[in-house]
């Protein structure tokens, strides 16, 4: 009978909940108010806005185009496609951007800025960049492909990187997510 007692003095009414807060559901709705307010305001005024701009690139190790892949170099390739993708922000690529664009950035800071991704199941990466300004997100991401290719292909002798997809930049910012923030 104690054990009764004691779990039945433990468990949470609901009704009685519920009656709390609909008691002071006027208080309930302004900091609800409140909150969403705060949210617009932060996500519009406060969050620099972002375009993004990207580059697909081919990973290909073909010694010509017209050779067949072997099941050995198709292995290698997948194998490889991760280390291109880390190649891409490395220093020594980030550095000849810097000074193609004369960007006054560190390589740290631009290296933020980049995002590089491997396509599963493919020799594919793609390079996005997000920046406040669509022109420069544009640029930036133009100068990693090409300096990433010419870099990649001097120190690969086996195959080559090339551009398949020529950069796009998005026509409305990508962050902030306003309605995210808001709700």
């Amino acid at each position: 009978m104690e054990e009764k007692k004691v779990s039945e003095a433990k468990s949470l009414d609901l009704i009685k909940l519920a009656r709390v807060v609909l008691r002071k559901w006027i208080l309930v709705a302004v900091v609800g108010l409140i909150s969403v307010i705060i949210g617009f305001v932060y996500s519009n005024f406060f969050i620099t806005p972002l375009y993004s701009s990207s580059s697909i690139m081919l990973v290909d190790f073909r010694n010509s185009i017209h050779e067949d892949l072997s099941s050995e170099q198709i292995n290698v390739a997948e194998q490889f496609v991760p280390t291109v993708a880390f190649i891409v922000k490395t220093k020594d690529v980030l550095q000849t951007v810097k000074e193609e664009l004369e960007l006054k950035e560190s390589t740290s800071s631009l290296a933020s800025r980049i995002q590089v991704q491997t396509m599963d199941d493919t020799f594919l990466i793609r390079i996005t960049v997000r920046h406040p300004n669509p022109k420069a997100a544009y640029s930036i991401v133009k100068a990693v492909s090409k300096a990433s290719t010419e870099y990649i292909n001097q120190k690969i002798t086996s195959g080559y990187i090339t551009e398949i997809e020529s950069p796009s930049v998005s026509s409305k910012p990508v962050s902030p997510n306003v309605l995210r923030y808001t709700l």
